[in-house]
């Protein structure tokens, strides 16, 4: 689907005027951190193997039995794309990425949307809510960039994400294959094992 002129706009931010929306450092307990943004062809070949990483250390056992599969070089695509951003989460002084979301701004269903594509935290971070952090930057880049929602899909095993997602505002979104409408038959829904959530913005 064509891009509309607001996501064409977006798409052409710097990386620094990206910054300029988000927070630039967290003040977390015993756990100071700096946010970075990047557009993915500004990322070092460092950076892309501890993006690669943590989200291998986070997915391989749930993509594997999936519908999706484990298909490395398919998902390196993906992540890397042209049209990649990413939040990148450092401790302060420190040079390990803790935390990543990658997210595109995209058109679709002639909807102007920010699609978090994935977001992870590191072994070493989980449970200080960063995840949530994250989500709440993306709110603040589709209110700057006149995007109207935020998609993302979850595999229904990662319960604790779709947690998250949901406890945030997160639902079910209509294009969603496990989406019933008010009246519809459950026997009507693919039985898939993920579903796209939305968060009207």
């Amino acid at each position: 689907m064509p891009s509309s002129k607001a996501v064409k706009f977006a798409n052409k931010a710097s990386s620094t005027r990206l910054a300029n929306v988000i927070s630039s450092t967290y003040d977390l307990p015993a756990l100071p951190c700096t946010v970075v943004v990047c557009h993915s062809n500004e990322l070092k070949k460092s950076e892309c193997s501890a993006i690669w990483d943590i989200f291998e250390v986070n997915m391989r056992e749930l993509y594997t039995p999936s519908s999706f599969g484990w298909n490395p070089e398919s998902k390196r695509k993906e992540l890397f794309h042209s049209l990649s951003r990413f939040l990148l989460v450092y401790k302060t002084g420190d040079s390990n990425i803790l935390a990543f979301v990658m997210f595109r701004f995209e058109t679709d269903y002639d909807e102007d949307i920010i699609y978090c594509y994935d977001i992870h935290v590191s072994s070493a971070a989980q449970g200080l809510g960063l995840g949530k952090k994250l989500l709440g930057e993306l709110v603040k880049l589709c209110g700057e960039y006149q995007m109207e929602r935020i998609f993302l899909t979850v595999l229904k095993a990662n319960q604790r994400a779709a947690k998250l997602y949901k406890s945030i505002g997160f639902t079910l979104d209509p294009t969603s294959p496990g989406y019933v409408e008010e009246g519809g038959s459950m026997e009507d829904v693919e039985d898939m094992d993920y579903e796209i959530l939305s968060k009207p913005i």
